[in-house]
């Protein structure tokens, strides 16, 4: 509950009309529980579940200035189409939360690249992608001189 009461405080304070979550370790999510991370009312959402104590993304919206025009679920992002209400302006959301898992993180770049080449909108990404993406992060080991050659290509 106390997460949750820091969460309420800065999305009040910061102001925002979108707040994304990663790592959210919610495997069920509802109004109720975004009115109590949120504390605010007239906010739509859209959520990928957490498989048993890891992942889970939420992104939220406040619907009185942006729009939800389409939207696309992935194995790990969320893909929101929105329409900023004033201006008519359409553009792409992605909120990432990627792998831990080795493994599973070149294919998880391939959907994000894939998908970000399909859209003719303007994107903007939200991210945790659990990578090593610069050599002074490597500490030497081969493993994150992988994932290096993966996110910079």
């Amino acid at each position: 509950a106390d997460k949750r009461y820091q969460i309420k405080d800065k999305v009040r304070m910061i102001k925002s009309d979108i707040v994304c979550f990663q790592e959210s370790k919610l495997q069920f999510v509802d109004d109720g529980i975004l009115r109590s991370l949120l504390g605010l009312q007239g906010w739509d959402w859209m959520s990928k579940q957490s498989v048993g104590a890891s992942g889970g993304i939420i992104t939220c919206w406040d619907e009185s200035w942006i729009e939800l025009e389409g939207q696309w679920i992935g194995e790990l992002c969320l893909v929101v189409i929105r329409c900023s209400k004033q201006e008519d302006f359409f553009w792409l959301l992605v909120n990432v939360y990627g792998p831990c898992v080795l493994a599973r993180k070149e294919s998880f770049l391939a959907e994000v690249k894939a998908m970000l080449e399909w859209s003719k909108l303007l994107c903007c990404v939200i991210e945790d992608f659990n990578m090593i993406r610069q050599p002074d992060q490597a500490r030497g080991s081969s493993r994150s001189r992988a994932e290096m050659e993966w996110f910079n290509n």
